[in-house]
């Protein structure tokens, strides 16, 4: 059973020029559980392996350029694809895995296009987010010969021992333990000299998230599933990446990092250890001053948080549970120290209104982080939000075709389209120029 097996992660990023500071992961850790079966892998990471524009840095000139990512996909002849087709002629794959995510859908497609028209005779898999929450959308897809839902830690390496055969595998989160599984396999990654140091420091020490937000899809792969990898196995992947690769930096990319306090404790005794500079992201509810000094002295530089809101009432619908103040008071904490801290804010739910919006614009300056991130909301199939709103909408509602960037929300009752986009806009640009004054968005390449 000598297989030759390519996971692709879709380009998506790279339509837009924008220089993304990691790895792919997902693709990676499924290449080192392939690996370990004697199974041949190889990561095509296709947000990596093509020009960037430093103005992407700039999150308005992301929301200006959101037709090119369109426009690219549908571009036959697209550098990007021509390039996918190269590596397809080198590779020479048996089997191609997809990771399909929601704002990815058409470049996922398109990949899938071109995998069977250079070979109708490869099988191919998808997988991840979309793939688990609406396996059923790629039903009767000839592009499509088998879909994952669920993690495929343990699955993938049995399809394709078993010869390929099953159409649709779904496998329960709580049946894969994350001890057992090997670290991801980064050797796999094409083209390596697109990767930096930084880009190959990105690990993550748990998987899950105990939290239920309404608008999360991490639910998809863990159920509410949080599990821990051993100390050992964390330190081992450490020592080898400062060994091999000379990271400078750890991008501990947790969905939850601080929600543990035992696991958070032992993971950032062991950083202090490695010597190396670090940040994560939490629940800002876990701030405290004895938690930011043990962090601050075992190397962390800077955290992440996903506060979404400044309206009290949407993060009681979002179930985010925790009060404004609670927020505020852990800002104070912040302020009193050292430690550089990103917050994430959405705006655009299906029963937003102009006048919450501005709740969350003023909310954020309130608090005073050292970067603030705004995001148009992304409806994702398979959260509470998604089911509440979209999931009656049928064929009506173009999946594929909205991202944390592209202010098109034109399921907002209280507003059209041009209007939303204004008020995006306006709250972006105040939020731009108070970063420039702040701090830059390189101190945070540890954070998604």
């Amino acid at each position: 059973m000598a297989k030759r097996v390519l996971l692709v992660n879709p380009p998506f990023h790279a339509f837009f020029e924008y220089d993304r500071w990691w790895y792919a992961f997902s693709c990676a850790q499924l290449a080192g559980c392939l690996k370990e079966k004697g199974i041949e892998a190889f990561v095509y990471d296709g947000d990596k392996y093509f020009k960037k524009d430093p103005l992407t840095k700039q999150r308005q000139e992301m929301v200006r350029r959101q037709s090119w990512y369109s426009d690219g996909v549908k571009n036959d002849r697209h550098y990007i694809w021509e390039h996918f087709r190269k590596t397809l002629a080198e590779v020479k794959p048996d089997v191609v895995g997809v990771a399909m995510w929601s704002s990815f859908l058409q470049s996922g497609l398109k990949v899938l296009e071109i995998c069977k028209k250079f070979d109708p005779a490869i099988k191919t898999c998808v997988g991840g987010y979309h793939a688990s929450a609406m396996p059923g959308y790629f039903k009767g897809n000839p592009l499509v010969d088998t879909v994952f839902a669920g993690p495929a830690d343990n699955s993938l390496p049995a399809w394709i021992f078993g010869g390929c055969k099953e159409s649709f595998i779904r496998t329960d989160p709580r049946s894969v333990d994350l001890r057992l599984l090997p670290a991801p396999d980064r050797e796999a990654l094409l083209y390596p000299e697109f990767f930096t140091s930084t880009d190959m420091g990105m690990i993550m020490t748990s998987r899950g998230c105990p939290s239920d937000c309404s608008f999360c899809s991490n639910k998809l792969l863990t159920g509410l599933k949080y599990q821990f990898r051993a100390v050992e196995q964390v330190r081992a992947e450490v020592e080898h990446l400062i060994k091999k690769y000379k990271v400078p930096y750890l991008n501990v990319a947790d969905a939850n990092f601080l929600a543990d306090r035992k696991n958070s404790v032992q993971m950032a005794e062991l950083f202090k250890k490695s010597g190396l500079p670090w940040g994560t992201e939490g629940l800002i509810s876990s701030v405290t001053p004895e938690m930011i000094d043990m962090l601050l002295d075992s190397g962390c530089t800077n955290l992440s948080f996903g506060i979404e809101s400044g309206s009290q009432s949407r993060l009681d619908k979002l179930k985010k549970r925790i009060r404004l103040e609670q927020i505020e008071a852990a800002a104070e904490i912040l302020h009193k120290s050292r430690m550089k801290w990103k917050t994430f804010f959405i705006v655009g739910f299906p029963d937003d209104t102009p006048e919450e919006m501005e709740e969350t614009r003023r909310f954020a300056l309130k608090i005073k982080p050292s970067y603030i991130s705004l995001n148009s909301f992304t409806p994702l199939p398979g959260t509470a939000i998604y089911n509440e709103w979209f999931a009656q909408c049928g064929d009506s509602f173009e999946l594929g075709s909205y991202n944390q960037l592209n202010p098109r929300a034109d399921f907002i009752q209280s507003m059209d389209t041009r209007a939303y986009r204004e008020k995006f806009e306006n709250i972006l640009s105040d939020f731009e120029r108070y970063n420039a004054g702040v701090a830059s968005v390189d101190e945070f390449k540890g954070a998604r």
